[in-house]
């Protein structure tokens, strides 16, 4: 008898310490810059077909900034003077933000990002993005980003990408450069405020 209502008490403290786990759980603002480099490599030393990231079991952002995956409007955006500064020299392709929880990797979802100008394929086919795949943010010791994202192009009537699969570190409150030889993106993850 003893050991059924241990148990019990047990159970009910896991339970409500994940509940309360979950009511605590910390927000961030991510915020993403990507622009074409002026310095590039022999674009022939890139594969022709570099294949694309899966966009299955992803999630999309949403317009309402207070949700969880939320776009953030662009003057909530603090790397709007880097975004002017990279304007002046190189390509942006694209300049986004959202708001997120960030959970451990095996529990962190894929987000869906794509952007930039309208493109067609060598087909004429529409529907393609200058970027387009897959970020995902987890939580460890640090916080990690993982992107999957096809960079395509079209020059002299031809249609070129280029796949940028990569992982990094990232320190709260700082910028992370992600470098690439044809492609510089730009990350920062802010947590949000907490208010009592």
């Amino acid at each position: 008898m003893k050991v059924t209502t241990c148990l019990k008490m047990l159970i009910i403290l896991l339970l409500s310490s994940n509940y309360a786990l979950a009511q605590t759980q910390k927000h961030y603002h991510v915020e993403i810059l990507i622009f074409e480099s002026k310095e590039k490599e022999d674009l022939q030393a890139w594969p022709i077909d570099p294949g694309k990231p899966s966009l299955n079991n992803t999630i999309s952002l949403v317009q309402d900034p207070e949700a969880d995956f939320g776009q953030l409007s662009d003057n909530s955006l603090v790397l709007n003077n880097a975004k002017k500064r990279i304007q002046k020299n190189y390509h942006l392709v694209l300049h986004k933000g959202w708001r997120q929880t960030i959970t451990d990797k095996e529990h962190a979802p894929k987000i869906h990002l794509f952007g930039g100008k309208a493109l067609s394929d060598n087909n004429g086919a529409a529907g393609m993005h200058e970027v387009d795949g897959i970020v995902r943010l987890s939580l460890g010791r640090n916080i990690y980003i993982d992107t999957d994202l096809l960079l395509s192009k079209s020059t002299l009537n031809k249609m070129q990408s280029f796949r940028l699969i990569e992982s990094s570190k990232i320190k709260p409150d700082e910028i992370t450069y992600i470098d690439h030889p044809l492609y510089g993106i730009i990350v920062m993850v802010i947590p949000e405020k907490q208010t009592s």
